[in-house]
């Protein structure tokens, strides 16, 4: 079997275990809180999976590269302290917007424009900060890319096919049904403003737990 086959495959293993479950409890809440359509939130999940997949390309080209260093830097306790608090406040914070909502504070109606309304930055920064995410199934494409990749384009190659793996995943049915559920609870807007209130609760409540798995 080609290498990059191989690694297409462990890409699509990971994103209907892993992925499903480290994502999921993320991104329902945020596109069902945000979305009022099936089609945003099948916009948003294709943002976030292609923004997911350059990383992997990057970190195959940089695994090509300098090789097993970067899978010791990535797997760090440091690195996983930077990424995980990173991660955790910024899903806090998108939390916190949803729940505030657009008030009539021009600082919070701003960051309610920019992380809710035009929702595909949020999802590159998701997409990026859960691209470097030293999970088992990475760290073993990396390895595999240090030691077998010839070049570095090559080694971007074999990175993007782990990637396009990683996004044939439930995922995308997740998003679609946040998405058509958001529409449907809009009808009523005192019942989708509490809704998306509760969603923003659910992003708080996983933005806490990714902050406290730092100290364990």
């Amino acid at each position: 079997m080609e290498e990059h086959t191989a690694l297409f495959i462990t890409g699509l293993f990971m994103g209907l275990g892993p992925c499903l479950a480290f994502c999921g409890p993320i991104l329902f809440p945020y596109i069902a809180g945000s979305k009022r359509s099936w089609l945003g939130g099948l916009k948003d999940i294709l943002i976030f999976s292609a923004s997911r997949v350059v990383i992997y390309g990057l970190l195959g080209l940089l695994a090509s590269s300098i090789g097993y260093f970067l899978t010791e830097v990535i797997s760090s306790p440091k690195f996983n302290l930077i990424k995980y608090l990173g991660a955790g406040i910024f899903v806090l914070l998108l939390g916190m917007i949803m729940i505030l909502g657009r008030t009539r504070f021009p600082f919070c109606r701003l960051l309610h424009k920019e992380t809710i309304e035009k929702s595909a930055k949020s999802m590159i920064l998701l997409g990026i900060l859960i691209g470097v995410s030293p999970c088992l199934p990475l760290l073993g494409a990396l390895t595999t890319i240090a030691g077998l990749a010839k070049g570095p384009f090559v080694g971007a190659f074999w990175g993007l096919s782990f990637g396009l793996g990683t996004v044939i995943s439930p995922l995308i049915i997740l998003a679609l049904v946040a998405g058509s559920l958001g529409k449907l609870l809009s009808l009523k807007p005192i019942f989708y403003q509490t809704f998306s209130r509760l969603c923003g609760c659910f992003l708080i409540y996983f933005g806490i737990r990714l902050i406290l798995g730092v100290f364990r």
